[in-house]
């Protein structure tokens, strides 16, 4: 049994809550790390360093990213090593890591892309073919630095030499 830690009000929770989660329109988002954890991987042969970010444009919602930091294959440990480099320099960080704290909440970008992926619950498996009912989820490609507007300069109002 666990304690809550609050007292559930359950028929007004459960008023407007659709379930599952939405996909994030693709493109460039304002970003920040809100919690981080390194995991095994499926196989218990490597590490993954998942980080969760949350958009910095007042939904609240929030991406996960998985990134192989030690893993048996040289291109997916560098490809995820790579990442969190990318992640580090963006947000300006340039000292070395050992613990991600110094990365959560200072705001970088990272793109969105949305892809296809086959469902493992037993409840979604086709009962004839075996395979997995098709879902969408966004996925992190990329990182970058918060770009800033360049302010758009009022029109010169010195009158026209004559």
């Amino acid at each position: 049994m666990s304690e809550l830690g609050y007292n559930a009000n359950p028929e007004q929770d459960a008023a407007g809550h659709k379930g599952g989660f939405e996909i994030i329109e693709p493109g460039w988002k304002k970003v920040v790390i809100t919690a981080s954890e390194v995991k095994d991987t499926s196989s218990g042969k490597g590490k993954m360093l998942v980080f969760t970010y949350e958009l910095q444009d007042g939904t609240g919602r929030t991406v996960i990213d998985r990134l192989n930091i030690v893993n048996l294959s040289e291109v997916a440990q560098k490809i995820g090593r790579g990442a969190l480099g990318k992640i580090a320099v963006a947000i300006g960080h340039k000292d070395t890591l050992s613990r991600t704290e110094p990365l959560h909440g200072r705001p970088f970008e990272a793109k969105l892309t949305v892809e296809d992926f086959e469902s493992n619950k037993p409840e979604d498996k086709d009962p004839v073919t075996g395979k997995g009912k098709m879902l969408k989820s966004n996925k992190v490609t990329d990182y970058r630095a918060v770009t800033v507007a360049a302010p758009v300069l009022a029109a010169d109002k010195t009158p026209a030499a004559w």
